[in-house]
């Protein structure tokens, strides 16, 4: 009888081994799941809290371009000839009823047409070294004639 017994331990010693074996692996496996699920907790929280950020920087973002839009706008408004000419009326600018224009580039003096832009264009061209341009209704043409200079 010891015999028997003696073959049945080592049985019961190879069964508890493999038991043993078994349950490491089944615990080995359910931490890996676990910790598989905390990162993919972890994960998605990051991703939720990413996310509310995000729409906040968007939502910022739309206010912003709607103010650059507003600021555009007012901008356009404000550079409209009729809100230039209120605004120099309201300074006390008047318009200049004798305008003439000067080319810098061919020392020209451009003027209205009209006696007295011809007459202001003849005394603006009287400090200019050289002789006076010759006045047309619009631009003046050709040479430059030569002008007798007063001295007084």
């Amino acid at each position: 009888m010891r015999r028997v017994e003696a073959d049945r331990r080592p049985a019961a010693v190879a069964g508890q081994a493999g038991q043993a074996r078994r349950t490491s692996f089944v615990v080995l496996l359910l931490g890996l799941l676990g910790g598989g699920l905390v990162c993919l907790l972890v994960v998605n929280t990051t991703l939720a809290a990413n996310s509310i950020t995000i729409n906040g920087l968007q939502n910022t973002n739309t206010v912003g371009s709607q103010q650059v839009q507003e600021l555009q706008q007012q901008v356009a408004a404000a550079r409209s000839a009729a809100t230039i000419a209120k605004e120099a009326r309201r300074l006390g600018m008047r318009p200049d009823p004798e305008l003439v224009f000067i080319d810098l580039r061919t020392k020209r003096i451009e003027a209205p047409r009209g006696a007295a832009a011809a007459a202001l264009a003849a005394r603006l061209a009287e400090g200019w070294p050289g002789a006076a341009p010759t006045v047309t209704g619009g631009r003046t043409k050709g040479k430059r004639p030569t002008a007798r200079r007063h001295r007084q």
